[in-house]
């Protein structure tokens, strides 16, 4: 009586669940205009599962009346009578199920009723034994093929569960050697702008030497072109130095020599003058003594007079004609004197001249060499500042560089992120693929898989030469 009070509440429930299902379905189809297409396929999927969870409540239900109805006649006190009654009352209640045309296939074994002999007879009761046997063996045999199914459905579950696995691992080490792939590229694109780092500092510490070198060189032609100047001042330092020194010592030379014409000139005038009064007064003292010793004639006095005093104009004019030959002498020699003397200053002017000019090239050369200086070091700076200009670029570019790796790391880094969000949703929609087969119990489309399986394959490969082509202008770049 408990068993058949529960099949008829399940058989109550399902059919208010069927009308509420139906009532569903009704206003669905009323209101489809007004839904999603994925909402009406979600009340279609929860349609589809209400219907397979109540067959097998119903066929749970029926194995489980059917192996106490079983243990029942097994086990049971009962007389052979009411076991005929019973057989007989579950042929009535089968033959009326069959005719009342039940919503259930199961086969409903009844409660206990009220004890009435329906067939007398043993031969009946054979024949209801055989027809209970008969119907067990069909029940067991429906229920072998049902576990047959099942183990085929759960058989080919993990069928699609192994060939999943096979096919995710497959995926997986294509993913690990794509990695690996990207991981190699990376590290040698890396090596080359390593390398390509280390060429250019070598080029700029190479191009640092020999501005140094050539600015050493300079340093060293302008410290040399310094001594030599230095040592052709000191020369001509030397030279003017000794030139007036010989001047000094050639005017000493002719002052003294000038002292010692004058002294000889004077002294010569003196001597002449003494022998000329000597003369004088030797002949007066003859004279003075020839007219002492005799008596001269008037007449030959007056001429001894004349002569005496004849001889004393020539005496005079003698001694005037040697002053002016020695004052003649001396103008002759103040002048040719007055000559060295201005021979000398024109020789002084000229040397003077002569180095104003070598002082005046001297400057021309100094500022010559100043502005050859300060061009070189203007070119010098314009070298700095177009090395600074240039460093300066490489640097922007360096940055530049930077910033596109950095750029094309971060794209390479979402498009991985898109693809591993792209196979975590063909992997949920494979699994709710999975589950929805293993709800429905249809067979899963082999074709169907490869070809999904070939498309993601495709995909992958697409997706695998795109980054190859960003690796390849990476590393062109």
């Amino acid at each position: 009586m408990f068993e058949l009070t529960i099949q008829r509440n399940v058989i109550n429930n399902t059919d208010e669940t069927k009308e509420e299902q139906e009532g569903v379905s009704s206003q669905v189809d009323t209101d489809s205009d007004d839904f999603p297409q994925c909402l009406l396929s979600y009340f279609e999927t929860s349609k589809s599962r209400a219907a397979v969870c109540e067959k097998l409540i119903l066929q749970e239900l029926e194995d489980m009346t059917a192996s106490h109805h079983t243990e029942h006649m097994m086990h049971s006190p009962i007389p052979a009578q009411q076991d005929t009654m019973r057989l007989k009352e579950q042929v009535i209640c089968d033959s009326d199920n069959q005719r009342n045309d039940s919503s259930t296939d199961t086969r409903l074994l009844p409660a206990e009723t009220s004890e009435v002999s329906v067939c007398p007879d043993n031969e009946g009761a054979e024949i209801t034994q055989r027809r209970r046997i008969a119907l067990a063996l069909e029940y067991e045999a429906e229920r072998e093929i049902g576990r047959c199914e099942e183990r085929k459905k759960e058989e080919q579950k993990r069928r699609i569960e192994r060939d999943f696995q096979v096919e995710l691992k497959k995926i997986m080490e294509a993913e690990k050697l794509q990695q690996k792939e990207l991981e190699l590229m990376e590290k040698r694109a890396q090596e080359k702008l390593d390398q390509e780092m280390m060429l250019q500092r070598e080029a700029i510490r190479n191009l640092q030497r020999r501005v140094e070198e050539e600015r050493r060189m300079r340093e060293e032609g302008q410290k040399r072109i310094k001594d030599e100047e230095d040592k052709r001042t000191r020369k001509e330092d030397e030279i003017r130095r000794k030139k007036d020194e010989e001047w000094r010592e050639k005017r000493e030379q002719e002052r003294m020599r000038r002292e010692e014409e004058v002294r000889v000139t004077t002294e010569e005038e003196r001597i002449t003058k003494r022998k000329v009064e000597d003369v004088l007064m030797k002949k007066k003292k003859r004279d003075n003594i020839e007219l002492e010793g005799e008596e001269i004639k008037p007449e030959e006095r007056k001429n001894k007079e004349e002569k005496a005093r004849d001889e004393e104009a020539r005496k005079k004019e003698t001694l005037k004609e040697v002053r002016k030959d020695g004052k003649r002498e001396r103008r002759q020699e103040a002048e040719r004197r007055q000559e060295a003397e201005r021979r000398q200053e024109e020789e002084r002017r000229q040397e003077e001249e002569r180095r104003q000019e070598e002082r005046r090239q001297e400057e021309e050369r100094r500022r010559e060499e100043e502005r050859r200086q300060e061009e070189e070091r203007r070119q010098e700076e314009e070298r700095r500042q177009e090395e600074e200009r240039r460093q300066e670029e490489e640097r922007r570019q360096e940055e530049r560089r930077q910033e596109e790796e950095r750029r094309q790391e971060e794209e390479r880094r979402q498009e991985e992120e898109r693809r591993h969000e792209e196979e975590r949703r063909q992997e949920e929609e494979r699994r709710q693929e999975e589950d929805e087969v293993g709800r429905k119990g249809y067979d899963v489309d082999k074709g169907k898989m490869e070809r999904k399986a070939d498309e993601r394959k495709s995909v992958e490969a697409e997706k695998e030469l795109k980054e190859e082509a960003v690796g390849e202008n990476q590393i062109n770049g």
